[in-house]
């Protein structure tokens, strides 16, 4: 009987060190009262309606609540190992999780696969007293003091919301089927760039486009040097315009469904085609984060806005970072401070879903590194 007893006790002991050391589920209630008390600390004279949750989930289970918050939202961790807050829009940009935004999605697979380590317990969290910080953000946010880190620095730089399809992509070659191609992300990036330098007044050279490898091909030799950019006056049609030629100056492989262009023709182009001074390919994986986030502060204090880079199981992606925020959050219940840096993502998809995105890794050591395949493009007039 002894011996059942301690069997007994050392596996109750095991269960009890194994919920320590797994997941720790959050339930809708609990992530709903985070995200408003996160969201009255930030903007406490605003007021917020919180609706429409859903699960984000992947094939073993829930890993994040998404909110509508009026008519942004608002994306929250189901792990209290995690940070609460993984990405904030309060006023605008509310789109379906369905949507095609493949640049949005391309983030959010990332972020699963951080959480689903984390709740596997492969990986530690970097996270310092998790468990206090959930404690206070759900019962004692008055005890909170939020400190913005941002003197005389955009939250954003209000780049223009390019979309790939119509009518943005009403000049890219078309499938034998007589289907228009997307304009890419790689292209719709460049464009919401030179949009907001209202630049350059017009192309430089000669570009070649050839692409036999997907459901639209064709060859094409095309004079920029001829072409003439109505910054002041920009009609869809002009919109249109300047993403086609980004298109064919990155050598674009056109699909209707998704193109694409690598990292160093984006680069080349917008150099030689687009007389930009310089362009400055800079990889995540040589930089802590906060080394990262004082590069993404430094080009957008400087009202410089990026091209920010991805490559996911299923190819590369490029949308704009146009705005950071960051805070220290104070806890007084357990005296600590943390630092949050959030960046403001503008997808290239009409707007859908872009807001500030948390930036640091959720989980520690290298068993799943967020930043590895992470570059942006600093770019000077």
């Amino acid at each position: 009987m002894k011996i059942i007893k301690i069997k007994q006790i050392l596996l109750g002991l095991f269960m009890l060190l194994s919920l320590g050391m797994w997941g720790q589920n959050v339930s809708v209630n609990e992530a709903e009262k985070v995200a408003s008390n996160f969201l009255k600390l930030i903007n406490p004279k605003s007021t917020f309606v919180i609706s429409n949750a859903e699960e984000i989930k992947d094939d073993e289970g829930s890993l994040m609540y998404f909110f509508k918050v009026n008519d942004g939202f608002v994306i929250v961790a189901n792990d209290k190992k995690a940070f609460p807050i993984l990405a904030y829009n309060d006023n605008k940009n509310f789109a379906t999780l369905a949507s095609t935004n493949n640049e949005f999605q391309f983030w959010l697979s990332e972020l699963k696969k951080q959480i689903r380590v984390l709740k596997q317990g492969i990986s530690a969290p970097t996270l310092n007293k998790p468990a206090e910080i959930w404690n206070d953000l759900l019962l004692n946010s008055t005890k909170i003091k939020l400190i913005s880190n941002i003197k005389g620095c955009p939250l954003s730089l209000n780049t223009e919301t390019y979309n790939q399809k119509q009518p943005y992509n009403s000049l890219c070659p078309q499938s034998a089927q007589g289907v228009r191609a997307v304009t890419g992300c790689v292209a719709t990036a460049m464009s919401e760039i030179m949009d907001y330098y209202n630049y350059p007044a017009k192309g430089n050279g000669q570009v070649t486009w050839n692409d036999t490898s997907t459901d639209v091909v064709g060859n094409l030799t095309f004079n920029l040097s001829d072409q003439n950019y109505n910054w002041n006056n920009m009609s869809d049609m002009d919109k249109a315009k300047i993403s086609y030629h980004a298109g064919l100056a990155v050598n674009m492989n056109y699909g209707t469904i998704s193109s694409g262009a690598t990292l160093g023709n984006l680069r080349n182009a917008l150099v030689n085609n687009f007389r930009f001074s310089s362009a400055t390919i800079v990889p995540r994986s040589t930089n802590g984060i906060s080394n990262w986030y004082s590069i993404l502060k430094a080009e957008i204090c400087n009202n410089r806005p990026v091209i920010y880079t991805g490559v996911g199981n299923v190819g590369g992606h490029a949308w704009v970072a146009d705005g950071v925020v960051s805070f220290t959050i104070r806890f007084w219940t357990f005296n600590t401070t943390i630092d949050t840096p959030f960046a403001y993502m503008n997808w290239g998809w009409g707007g859908a879903f872009n807001g500030y995105y948390y930036l640091d890794n959720i989980v520690a050591n290298n068993v799943y590194n967020f930043n590895t395949n992470q570059s942006i493009v600093k770019i000077v007039k």
